[in-house]
């Protein structure tokens, strides 16, 4: 379209106009109620890689025109915040320090991964390995395993622990009740350690928005059926209640654990239909709003297929994985999604940022950005749009795709030189 032809139109139908723009100014709204934030991470290098040549490759892919934020979600592991007891609570129960050490390892890691005392961003604690509560505590038998070997075997090792260092609690009970006996104390092991480690944490930082990452726990088959997910809701208030009052913010995991397939395909190994896929997003969000009673939730997304996949398992999402979780969460008005990411290599960094370019970029910008000119997503059209605009359409990236009129893009999914014309009138009309 000319950018006479554009003039005339607008001038011959102002109150058309009028009326666009108010449809942009309330998008704009949702824009920014509903947040996508980069919560990727540089890892340990691979690929070659060594610690001589590593990179800050998270920081380093380009996300500009995509609306994602950086440096508003930290994400603070079990390896590093505090000293976390990989073999299960006994390790720390066996250690009078252990609290103490746990404190300042806190402390250091704080100090490191959030410098800005008055940060105000999103703090999520992933501790993963063993459940906070006796009833949501994964259990492997390893009959040859050592109270401090890192195996699977958390309830056993507990057990092991109440019978020889406190025999009292259970001399003279049944079977049923010494059971009894080990889940109220393990229960309240568990309990002393996360609420310690959250308040401690949010001493250091008071303003930022502190949560324990798959809280509340994800489950798959519960949430395919009305009666099963109102069921699982009700068990985790009763074993996660607690936790639920102590968090700022809730970030439940919503990773795709199959290939979802349209519906006019069958179940199949490691893959599921948009029925059984739309039913899990759904509901582990609506748990965690329920658990969250007005504090904000914001879903941790992950743009690769779980371990669950079988041998889809690393690769990139198909463009239902990529869309529903991110639409599904802003349709039930959740704050926005996290995308997490861990990236230890620059051929990883490139395949990552082709993805970008490619797929989430364009989805985002068609979805969630109310001004094509605005390429790097920080609410101003300066000549930083226009640079970052010009790199993405010089690699032919699919960001650059903008043809259409600046009201409503129409992208055609091919980067020509009608896209450079037309974002130059956007540009030159301040979006």
């Amino acid at each position: 379209m000319s950018h006479t032809r554009h003039s005339n139109v607008r001038s011959a139908c102002q109150w058309i106009t009028a009326v666009l723009v108010l449809i942009v100014l309330a998008s704009a709204v949702r824009a920014q109620e509903f947040r996508v934030l980069w919560g990727a991470t540089s890892d340990t290098p691979e690929d070659g890689e060594t610690w001589a040549t590593w990179r800050d490759w998270a920081n380093l892919v380009d996300l500009g025109g995509s609306g994602i934020q950086r440096n508003e979600a930290v994400f603070l592991y079990q390896s590093d915040f505090g000293l976390y007891p990989y073999a299960g609570l006994h390790e720390s129960a066996l250690d009078p320090t252990w609290m103490t050490r746990h404190r300042a390892r806190i402390l250091q890691n704080i100090n490191n991964s959030i410098p800005d005392p008055t940060y105000s961003g999103l703090a999520i604690i992933d501790y993963e390995n063993w459940g906070f509560t006796w009833n949501t505590t994964y259990n492997q038998p390893n009959p040859g395993g050592g109270y401090y070997e890192h195996d699977l075997d958390f309830k056993n090792d507990w057990r092991d622990y109440v019978d020889f260092y406190l025999p009292w609690t259970i001399a003279g009970l049944t079977p049923a009740q010494a059971e009894a006996v080990y889940r109220n104390s393990y229960d309240q092991a568990a309990r002393t350690f996360i609420l310690e480690t959250i308040r401690y944490a949010k001493s250091l930082r008071p303003n930022a928005k502190w949560g324990y990452y798959l809280i509340p726990c994800r489950s798959y088959y519960d949430a395919q059926t009305p009666a099963a997910s109102a069921a699982y809701q009700s068990f985790l208030h009763e074993e996660l209640g607690w936790l639920y009052a102590e968090q700022d913010a809730f970030f439940p995991d919503i990773y795709s654990l199959y290939l979802t397939e349209g519906d006019e395909q069958p179940n199949a190994p490691y893959r599921d239909n948009v029925t059984t896929y739309v039913n899990y997003l759904s509901n582990n969000i609506r748990w965690a709003l329920d658990a969250a009673q007005g504090r904000p939730v914001y879903p941790v997304i992950w743009m690769r297929y779980h371990e669950n996949a079988g041998p889809y398992t690393g690769r990139f999402v198909n463009a239902i994985n990529m869309q529903y979780p991110v639409s599904i969460a802003e349709q039930l008005s959740t704050n926005g999604v996290v995308i997490w990411e861990s990236i230890g290599s620059t051929v990883q960094m490139n395949q990552y940022q082709e993805f970008v370019d490619n797929q989430l970029r364009p989805f985002l910008r068609r979805t969630h950005l109310e001004c094509r000119a605005d390429f790097n997503a920080d609410n101003a059209v300066t000549i930083d749009d226009l640079l970052g605009f010009l790199s993405a359409f010089e690699r032919g990236a699919l960001s650059a795709d903008v043809t259409g009129s600046p009201q409503f893009p129409a992208p055609d999914f091919a980067v020509d030189i009608d896209d450079l014309i037309s974002f130059l009138m956007a540009f030159g009309d301040g979006c």
